[in-house]
């Protein structure tokens, strides 16, 4: 997160959503729900209006939003507002464009959805702050500072998906371009899912109401099984390709424009499945995290 390095922000199944302060030694709690299990979660874009928002998913299909900015005095509740019913089933990822006003939802429902986030920014501003209630279980201590109290339920909200992208299956994750893939106002989102595709579509988010058809396809096994975490594919840092783990033990790199592979990387300390990916955003460096719980550095 924010913060130059001393903010990290998290979500989680138990409906909590903190940030650890590295510098104070303490965690914050914005937000905290009874009802919903948070599955994905992400940021705002950075320098954008909603910079600031934090967006979660659920292992039910919603999406909240959270302005974790406690307006007033100490001990006013973050606000936060629900779309109840944004998927039929688990959100696996959400995405923020670097525009600022998209969000990218990938589910297990077969499908991902572009939302305009300043709807939700403006009804967020609509919201009077109330006052945290008591704490369910007392107050928690880290590092001597108090953690943030339960707060009031987020305020249910309605509002349609500038496009819906149906899939031949389930989807496990739907990622912006980096910035500088992005040319202005293109804007091309990568979706990985189960059915031996990576997909990356363009020119998203005007609206029309129609299912855009993908720009590129690339032909890749997703099919991780039961045992092995499933493939999200990620950018490279300059959005010329697209990296993924393979079945094989081996972190493969697309052509984002023709869907060619031209690069397949493998190592004999490699001996697991690398289903988590990322490139370094200066050099060529990968990091490649697998099923045995370690993450491997190829050069």
């Amino acid at each position: 997160g924010g913060g130059h390095g001393r903010l990290l922000h998290s979500a989680s199944y138990d409906g909590c959503v903190y940030t650890l302060d590295a510098s104070a030694g303490c965690f914050l709690l914005h937000h905290a729900s009874n009802t919903h299990e948070w599955s994905a979660f992400c940021l705002g874009a950075p320098g954008q209006p909603t910079s600031r928002l934090f967006f979660l998913g659920s292992n039910g299909g919603a999406i909240a939003a959270v302005d974790p900015r406690a307006p007033g005095t100490t001990g006013a509740a973050a606000r936060a507002i629900l779309l109840p019913e944004a998927h039929n089933k688990k959100i696996n990822t959400l995405s923020a464009h670097a525009g600022g006003h998209l969000l990218a939802s990938a589910s297990t429902d077969a499908s991902v959805r572009i939302w305009d986030v300043r709807k939700l920014r403006d009804a967020l501003l609509q919201i009077e702050p109330l006052e945290m209630d008591p704490p369910e279980m007392g107050p928690s201590q880290i590092g001597g500072e108090q953690i943030g109290a339960r707060g009031p339920s987020p305020q249910v909200f309605k509002a349609k998906p500038l496009c819906s992208l149906p899939l031949g299956a389930s989807s496990q994750s739907a990622v912006w371009a980096p910035v500088a893939a992005a040319g202005g106002g293109l804007t091309s989102l990568l979706v990985t899912s189960f059915d031996n595709q990576l997909a990356i579509y363009r020119n998203l988010g005007g609206g029309g109401g129609g299912a855009p058809a993908p720009a590129v396809v690339i032909r890749h096994n997703t099919q991780t099984g039961r045992w092995v975490v499933p493939f999200r594919a990620e950018w490279t840092s300059a959005g010329d390709g697209v990296l993924v783990g393979g079945m094989s033990r081996t972190a493969d790199v697309y052509d984002s424009a023709t869907g060619s592979r031209f690069a397949s990387f493998s190592s004999e300390h490699l001996t697991a499945i690398p289903s988590r990916n990322a490139a370094h955003p200066t050099l060529p460096v990968l990091a490649c995290g697998t099923n045995s719980g370690r993450v491997h550095i190829l050069r």
